[in-house]
């Protein structure tokens, strides 16, 4: 039953009206284009060898955005980028943040909603702002899969390092795996460890 509704809502065109407010974002491994065809879906390039990618999100399911959706609504991508950014700072805007202390020093903090976006809110243009204070400024996040966020003090380096190899396990084990590779938060943005 889902197959077939989700079918029916990616052929039957949304009006932007009622689609806008359900727009969101997921960050995706660039391999995902082995399997979509690029030209079709509607997404975004983002650091560390992955993309953003767009879904409207149903009571009971997600519906990938296509380029088709995006002519026929006649916005951009860079649009649809600031849609989903809005609602996904709407979305939880009083998420839990769990913080966690290494007896060496280093400092995490956790976001587990379990809600398909957890990965996702490495989006948010807050998140510097909200997490600097509690981690001594800048610092890394790890996004091993769809439904795990983990931001991390950028020392003591024996920590970041014993936080990689459990990065390295949840992206082999985890469903809907992104990237192994860490994420540098900053006040001017995000980028990736290998471009840094």
């Amino acid at each position: 039953d889902r197959l077939a509704e989700g079918d029916t809502v990616a052929k039957s065109p949304m009006p932007l009206s009622l689609a806008k407010t359900r727009i969101m974002p997921r960050i995706q491994p660039i391999s995902i284009f082995e399997h979509l065809d690029r030209e079709q879906v509607a997404h975004m390039p983002y650091v560390n060898e992955t993309v953003i990618v767009y879904v409207i999100d149903m009571p009971r399911m997600t519906v990938s955005i296509t380029v088709e959706q995006l002519m026929q609504w006649r916005i951009t991508v860079d649009d649809l980028d600031l849609y989903a950014r809005e609602n996904l700072l709407r979305y939880t805007p009083d998420l839990k943040i769990q913080l966690v202390d290494s007896e060496d020093g280093g400092r995490a903090a956790i976001f587990s909603a379990h809600d398909g976006y957890d990965a996702a809110r490495l989006l948010l243009d807050t998140l510097h702002t909200r997490l600097a204070p509690e981690l001594k400024g800048d610092f890394y996040v790890a996004a091993p899969a769809r439904d795990m966020f983990v931001a991390m003090s950028c020392n003591p380096e024996t920590f970041v390092d014993r936080l990689k190899k459990k990065v390295s396990r949840d992206y082999r084990r985890l469903p809907y795996p992104i990237t192994t590779d860490l994420f540098i938060v900053t006040r001017d943005g995000v980028a990736g460890t290998m471009a840094a």
